[in-house]
């Protein structure tokens, strides 16, 4: 069975500030710092990056930045 077809993730400049912070704060905890880069790397590219790309880029598994994207 397919998967879904993703909808668009657009943050706003804010959103996207903020994200980017969390993920250049050496004091961050490292699962948010993470869930901060999935968050970005699946803004690009219209807001429907590939979550295999996501994935990679990321360094951890598709279910694993199918979820947060999910929750994003």
């Amino acid at each position: 069975m397919p998967s879904p077809k993703l909808v668009p993730l657009a943050p706003t400049n804010g959103e996207r500030e903020s994200s980017v912070a969390l993920v250049r704060y050496r004091t961050a905890s490292q699962s948010l710092a993470l869930r901060a880069r999935i968050v970005l790397a699946c803004a690009e590219e219209s807001g429907v990056a590939l979550l295999t790309r996501v994935a990679t880029r990321a360094g951890v598994s598709r279910e694993m930045a199918r979820r947060w994207r999910i929750w994003s």
